[in-house]
């Protein structure tokens, strides 16, 4: 798989815009989003961690190219900002717990979920769980299934349906934004990790029956 991005990153990478999300953007500069010690799942070339941090965020960046980490590197040296990124592939659970014991309080993903087949997506989830920890920020920019057209192109997406389906036991949903674009629909989400009692009362008879 490192080959594959390797390869992308040194030829065509049409996701990398040089600008982090206006969604993000707009969590940061309304104080919603405080500074705080944050992960970038696939941080490509750093652009949304050099943001972060020279907003005040200890911002760790993580992807499984190293083209990408070596140019994220470059990027905020340029930028003059102290964050850190690191080569690791987010469903080598094990490893990533080696690299970062020290969990975080908020997480983004601005593409890597949608990118990873339907059958490893409960060890993207194990990982996730291990790099957060009760009452943490989670916000995920995924891309819906390709139809028509894009079914060829791109990453294979993944439904709303599934995002529920994957993360409602650990977290909860608390917003989503429809983003249309000329690719592709994509959907943003902010979460935040479910603590024990919330969980709970989530499964409780009497939630059951305001349903």
């Amino acid at each position: 798989m490192a080959t594959w991005w390797d390869l992308a990153y040194l030829i065509y990478t049409p996701w990398d815009v040089g600008e982090p999300p206006d969604e993000l953007v707009e969590l940061v500069e309304n104080g919603t989003l405080k500074p705080c010690r944050i992960l970038d799942i696939g941080c490509g070339t750093g652009t949304s961690v050099v943001y972060l941090a020279a907003k005040g965020f200890e911002a760790v960046g993580i992807d499984v190219s190293r083209i990408a980490i070596s140019k994220a590197k470059k990027k905020a040296r340029k930028n003059e900002v102290e964050c850190s990124f690191h080569v690791i592939d987010f469903l080598n659970t094990a490893k990533l717990i080696t690299k970062l014991p020290e969990p975080f309080n908020a997480v983004i993903d601005i593409g890597c979920l949608h990118s990873i087949p339907k059958d490893e997506r409960k060890r993207y989830l194990t990982s996730l769980k291990s790099v957060t920890r009760f009452g943490s920020t989670f916000l995920l920019w995924a891309f819906l299934p390709a139809s028509g057209r894009h079914q060829l192109r791109g990453p294979p997406g993944v439904s709303e349906i599934d995002v529920k389906r994957l993360f409602s036991k650990d977290f909860q949903i608390a917003a989503r934004k429809r983003l249309d674009s000329d690719f592709r629909v994509m959907i943003f989400y902010s979460m935040k990790r479910a603590s024990a009692l919330e969980k709970r009362a989530k499964l409780s008879p009497e939630n059951y029956r305001k349903r």
